[in-house]
């Protein structure tokens, strides 16, 4: 418990939803600390289960959320708690930022911090969830109703205040703040500056953020967009690093072709279900909604994905309208993420109304589908069908094979060993490690769990100024790959086996990329062995023998070598 309980329990969250939550109406903070008080007298854990189904609403359209008085009050109550805490000391950097900061420079009393400094702390959040899902024990519904991502994603939603305002009003959203606490007053010493340092994202960055867009233009001249964007290219990455923040050492996915995006090759070649998979009679039905990363520069796990559920007996259409904003949301451009919320759910409501599922291909994604969607447009019925209908791709193979039975048709072991990474925004879900039962299911499966952060956070990891955190974070997660690799070298090299090294695999491709990147600067030799991380639903689809299709031809050969 941190230190004086009784003054955070009188100072609590100073934004909150009630309207809007699910599950009812927002319980009182009196409520919430009876019932907790009454578990902990039965000696019951208090341990939340699934704390996303307590989590507030944002309200980002009541001009009150923008209020810089309540968020400085704010990231002082809740900045206080974590240094009384300090449970997340090893996650993300935010959290060592802020108590050197408290301990060093403010004598270790928040009271004595200038506000201008938190901003420090905001730019070193991924907003990758797992201090609220993972650590805090003062999430929601706990009296002290701690949620400490989406505060940071406030301070970067007040940095671009009139963008969101005015979006707010266009569409007609304005969920309001509704709390009695929300005019309470953190006290802080005399003479403490309390003005917070406010700097929207400058124009040449912002033109990250639009990913679909950029894939569009680069997938007019892959070759040229490659070239430019390889970090081999010092003069066109250091022309980058200038114009758009973009590190020039940081690895970047690599775009394909109009005619070989995952949306074009799959209108090119209708494919129809197995009748002989157990799952045909169930008349599945998906849309895949394939995801900026996937359409525009990973389409191979598009591919994978269609073919792996064609087999199973289940009819798949694809679907890609636009991106699903969360470059925005990192970015805290709230309105731009609502607007394509709701244009993306024109599209895929009928689907879903005429009984399909939703696959999204990239955690991320699918995050942003399932809760933050539903977070930023809580009374939006198109929103909620959506979210309803969504499944991760490890999630629905893993729903086929424990209603109906996977098809084992062609299903055979994997030659090498796998480095199976764990992502962020999988574990966010709370569904548990899908992509790791998944794996399970091909015959004599060797899983090694990489479960640390790969310190990536989507385009955090590529700016200049976060890059060498982003790999001081994902160090641990590259040494475990680099002993798995060099494990199995030496277990080969002592048998004389002739067998393919371990493969790295992620569910996110920017996570594994990211891995790959740690293992260079730690054993250019051993990272030298793996070409590229590998997405599970390939790995999968490389045990059923199906073959990829847009890549180059030794890199085709050697997925598929995978299997035997």
């Amino acid at each position: 418990m941190p230190p004086n309980h009784t003054q955070h329990h009188a100072c609590l969250r100073l934004f909150s939803s009630s309207s809007g939550k699910q599950g009812g109406a927002r319980p009182t903070s009196d409520d919430a600390l009876r019932a907790i008080q009454e578990q902990e007298r039965q000696g019951k854990p208090t341990v939340i289960k699934d704390p996303t189904k307590s989590r507030f609403h944002i309200p980002w359209g009541d001009p009150e959320f923008y209020d810089t008085t309540k968020l400085d009050n704010e990231l002082r109550r809740v900045f206080d708690i974590c240094h009384g805490c300090r449970r997340c000391f090893n996650l993300c950097n935010s959290f060592p930022r802020l108590f050197q900061m408290i301990d060093e420079d403010a004598d270790g009393q928040v009271e004595k911090l200038p506000s201008s400094r938190f901003k420090e702390v905001v730019d070193d959040c991924t907003l990758c969830d797992m201090c609220y899902l993972v650590k805090c024990p003062y999430v929601p519904p706990h009296p002290l109703e701690v949620d400490f991502p989406h505060l940071m994603l406030r301070y970067r939603a007040v940095e671009n205040q009139a963008q969101n305002v005015s979006a707010a009003h266009i569409q007609g959203t304005s969920p309001t703040v509704d709390s009695p606490h929300r005019h309470e007053i953190f006290p802080v010493d005399e003479g403490i500056d309390r003005q917070l340092t406010l700097q929207p994202l400058p124009i040449g960055e912002k033109q990250l953020l639009h990913t679909d867009r950029n894939g569009l233009l680069a997938s007019m001249a892959p070759s040229v967009a490659n070239w430019a964007l390889s970090e081999k290219n010092q003069v066109t990455r250091a022309v980058a690093e200038h114009v758009v923040n973009v590190h020039r050492d940081a690895a970047l996915p690599k775009f394909v072709g109009r005619s070989k995006t995952f949306t074009k090759a799959a209108v090119a070649e209708p494919l129809s279900p197995n009748p002989n998979a157990p799952a045909f009679a169930s008349k599945r039905k998906v849309v895949l909604y394939s995801t900026c990363l996937v359409n525009w520069n990973e389409p191979d796990i598009g591919h994978a994905a269609r073919q792996v559920l064609i087999h199973q007996g289940v009819h798949v259409e694809v679907c890609y309208p636009e991106c699903c904003g969360m470059p925005f949301f990192e970015a805290g451009q709230l309105g731009d993420v609502a607007q394509r919320a709701k244009d993306i759910c024109d599209s895929l409501l009928r689907y879903v109304r005429d009984g399909y599922s939703v696959i999204s291909l990239t955690p991320s994604c699918t995050i942003m589908l399932k809760e933050k969607w539903p977070l930023l447009l809580p009374e939006d019925r198109g929103v909620g069908e959506v979210q309803a209908a969504t499944f991760d791709i490890a999630e629905y193979v893993m729903d086929i094979a424990r209603k109906e039975g996977i098809n084992t048709e062609g299903l055979r072991p994997l030659k090498s060993h796998v480095a199976l990474h764990q992502a962020c925004h999988s574990k966010a879900q709370n569904v548990g490690f899908k992509a790791h039962d998944m794996l399970k299911l091909i015959p004599s499966a060797d899983l090694h769990v990489i479960d640390k952060c790969s310190g990536h956070g989507g385009s955090w990891g590529c700016k200049k100024q976060c890059h060498a955190t982003a790999l001081k974070v994902g160090k641990p997660a590259a040494r475990q790959a680099v002993r798995i690799v060099e494990s199995q070298a030496s277990s080969q090299q002592n048998s004389q086996s002739d067998s393919p090294l371990p493969v790295v695999s992620s569910e996110c491709m920017l996570a594994g990329q990211h891995i790959l990147q740690g293992m260079q600067h730690l054993s250019e030799t051993v990272a030298a062995k793996v070409e590229r991380s590998v997405h599970p639903i390939e790995l999968l689809a490389s045990a059923y023998g199906f073959s990829e299709r847009t890549r180059s031809t030794s890199e085709s050969n050697r997925v598929e070598s995978l299997s035997g």
